[in-house]
């Protein structure tokens, strides 16, 4: 949502993408469907299309019907991206199968070839979706994870970024 209100606002001074998708919402969620059902030792493998299907027909009559899904589902944040001029921070995680680790050079590609030059993309090693360390990633094992607190290394780099991209010249 940031580059959406960057893109049209020059107020804004800075933003920041932590585990911003590069891909279309459609291309997101059959990605996370995918990667849930292969994660999922109980699923064999010869059952995983039949399971992988069952799962995309619950998200369509539930998740799939709300309207910001909808919505999600047919936007390609790249086309937004390119529009932002302001320094942009990058985060992501290398173990996150939510929005995955190779979107981050992605939308950092398209900001540079757009002509942003201040665009800066830190991807942290074991880290998934929520930051947390993590050396799976899987949202499946969110619960059972030693810390449910994003550590200094993530939040450091944050503010030291801040710090040096929001100071008056």
């Amino acid at each position: 949502i940031a580059p959406m209100i960057a893109a049209d606002d020059r107020r804004l001074a800075a933003i920041v993408l932590m585990a911003g998708p590069a891909d279309r919402g459609d291309s997101v969620i059959a990605f996370q469907l995918r990667s849930g059902v292969a994660q999922d030792p109980s699923i064999a493998p010869a059952a995983r299309d039949s399971a992988i299907a069952a799962l995309r027909a619950q998200f369509d009559s539930t998740s799939g019907k709300l309207a910001w899904m909808k919505y999600f589902m047919s936007y390609d944040p790249i086309p937004t991206i390119r529009r932002v001029r302001q320094p942009v921070l990058i985060l992501q995680g290398a173990t996150d199968l939510q929005v995955t680790a190779d979107q981050a050079p992605r939308l950092e590609r398209a900001l540079r070839d757009a002509g942003n030059r201040r665009v800066t993309t830190h991807v942290f090693p074991d880290r998934n979706h929520l930051f947390l360390r993590d050396p799976v990633g899987a949202p499946a094992g969110y619960s059972r994870l030693p810390s449910g607190r994003v550590d200094t290394e993530v939040m450091g780099t944050l503010a030291d970024w801040l710090v040096a991209t929001l100071q008056p010249n």
